[in-house]
Order: C-alpha cells, then structure tokens, then sequence
C-alpha cells in the first residue's frame, strides 16, 4: 500500500481529484446558485460555471496538479482544444441526462463529471501538462 502512495502518478492522481474537486464544488455552487436564486435554466448555469471554471482550472492544473511552468502559450492552446472537447463531452451529457432522462440537474452535474474523469486525466498527464524534456543538445 505504501509504494502506491509514493507512486508520482498516484499523487498526482490525488492532486487532480483534490484541485479538480474544487473546482468542480465551485462550478456546483454557481450552477445551484444561478438556478435556485436567479432562477436561470439549470443548463444554462451549468454553460456559465463551465465557462468560469474553464480559467480558473487552467491554472490550478498548471501549478498545483501537474507542477509546470514551462511553455504556458503552448500548454495554453493544448489545453484549451483538449479542454472545449470535454466540457463540450461534459455539457451535451449533462443536457442528456437532465433533459431527456429528466434527472435532477444536480444528479446529472455529478454523473456528467465523474463520467470524463479519469480520461481526463490521463490526457491531461500525457498531452497537455507533460514534463517538458531536456534535449541533450540545444539547436537554435
């Protein structure tokens, strides 16, 4: 058990869940804020939260998850396609299930969520906040 807490992936793992269940709560607050006070469509807040946390999690993952700090145009523009496929993913079944199996949003918020979760993950690791590697030889 204790390899698997020491194991770099793992804790960067629990980084993700942590960073990513923060932001996620945030996006949760806002979704049940805009819907039960301003009485804003359920979907319509969750797009708004979506579009909020889109920011806010760049930078958490930058940072706190995956620890780079490196190439921040690059990752930025990575992140940005991999992230619009997801929430986009994210949006569309959280529509599917609220809408046309008419769960409670906040149901569908959560099932939408968790459903992407370790894809997400693993795509960010390997694509988008990789170590950069240090070539041996500089080439201008």
């Amino acid at each position: 058990m204790s390899k698997i807490l020491e194991n770099p992936l793992f804790r960067k793992f629990l980084r993700f869940l942590s960073g990513g269940g923060l932001i996620w709560g945030l996006r949760a607050i806002l979704t049940a804020v805009m819907t039960e006070v301003f009485k804003i469509d359920p979907v319509i807040a969750y797009r708004i939260g979506l579009a909020i946390s889109f920011v806010l999690y760049f930078f958490m993952n930058l940072h706190f998850i995956f620890q780079v700090k490196d190439r921040l145009l690059w990752r930025m523009v990575k992140y940005s396609c991999v992230s619009i496929t997801f929430l986009t993913t994210d949006g569309l079944l959280m529509q599917l299930l609220h809408q046309g199996l008419a769960w409670h949003y906040f149901l569908a918020l959560s099932t939408s969520t968790a459903t992407l979760l370790v894809i997400k993950f693993l795509i960010y690791d390997q694509l988008v906040f990789q170590k950069t590697k240090t070539p041996n030889t500089q080439t201008f």
